[in-house]
């Protein structure tokens, strides 16, 4: 499949950063902002939903990333496992356990060994992120069929990457969830891209 050029986030978006748009009166409050452990400024924005993640990306001026886009930036053009490549390896990525250091979410800026191809950080692990895509089961289907990646009907939404609650195999550049668009959990984040 070919994608069309794109730019993504180099990190996730931050809870200082979602904060401004708190602040304009454009984006809903983070429902953990009062939870300590998750409230750095440095940490990934969690506890938005696909609804205030779109609403930020429009804010500063992008979108959020389609599957096929944020796929392309966690495995680079060479399909790897991983971010950092095909080899299993706890302390590039923010996962469940204390190996690579935290207990919860990381700072967007933290784990650098876990790069991607591409220079983007925490693809795996430290927050799950949103996507634009509905939930489509056969996407990887039409993926081989070379097919252009375009919207498919749905209610589901897509959440990639894990997060510090995941374990290793839920953090693969290939691995992805479906949750509600309009709910909140404490383990999903995300970025933008244009």
């Amino acid at each position: 499949m070919t994608l069309p050029p794109f730019e993504i986030d180099r990190y996730e978006v931050s809870n200082g950063a979602y904060d401004l748009c708190v602040e304009a009166g454009l984006c809903k409050a983070r429902v953990f902002a009062g939870r300590v452990e998750l409230s750095a400024l440095r940490q990934p924005a969690v506890g938005v939903s696909w609804y205030d993640a779109v609403r930020y990306c429009k804010w500063v001026g992008k979108r959020l990333p389609s599957e096929a886009e944020w796929e392309r930036a966690a495995r680079g053009t060479q399909g790897q496992l991983y971010p950092w490549g095909n080899q299993e390896a706890s302390k590039q990525a923010n996962l469940r356990g204390m190996s690579d250091g935290f207990e919860v979410a990381a700072p967007v800026d933290a784990l650098v060994a876990g790069t991607s191809p591409e220079g983007a950080l925490n693809l795996s692990g430290n927050a799950a992120e949103w996507v634009a895509d509905a939930y489509d089961p056969t996407v990887y289907q039409r993926m081989v069929a070379d097919e252009a990646p375009r919207p498919r009907p749905g209610r589901s939404r897509v959440v990639r990457g894990g997060s510090y609650r995941d374990v290793l195999y839920s953090a693969r550049g290939s691995s992805r969830d479906r949750r509600d668009p309009g709910s909140r959990w404490d383990t999903v984040g995300f970025r933008c891209a244009r």
